[in-house]
């Protein structure tokens, strides 16, 4: 059986529920101060997130706002690199967790 990137997509309710949960994981409960910390997170995922909710390294988040140049299949080696900056590892916003995410920004 073949299962696509954003399967979620497939009907208009799924695209929106997709749409939603994504961007308020993406944008909530930062302070706003500067530019690692402007309503953009770096969300770990899983293989069932990845092909149903963050298609296309979505969940690299940070990183495609902060080098939108960069094409989706690099945003993840992208972020390991990054991560070896102590500066950026340390006011990257970065979460484990979808769910704690939404509830941060509630």
């Amino acid at each position: 059986m073949f299962f696509s990137p954003g399967v979620l997509s497939v009907c208009p309710f799924g695209l929106a529920l997709n749409i939603r949960i994504r961007g308020m994981s993406e944008h909530n409960g930062h302070s706003h101060d500067y530019e690692l910390d402007l309503s953009r997170t770096t969300l770990w995922s899983n293989p069932l997130l990845e092909a149903t909710l963050t298609p296309f390294y979505v969940n690299y988040h940070l990183e495609h706002h902060l080098f939108p140049q960069v094409p989706y299949f690099h945003l993840k080696s992208l972020h390991e690199k990054l991560m070896t900056n102590e500066l950026f590892k340390q006011d990257a916003a970065i979460s484990l967790n979808y769910l704690k995410n939404l509830i941060k920004g509630l």
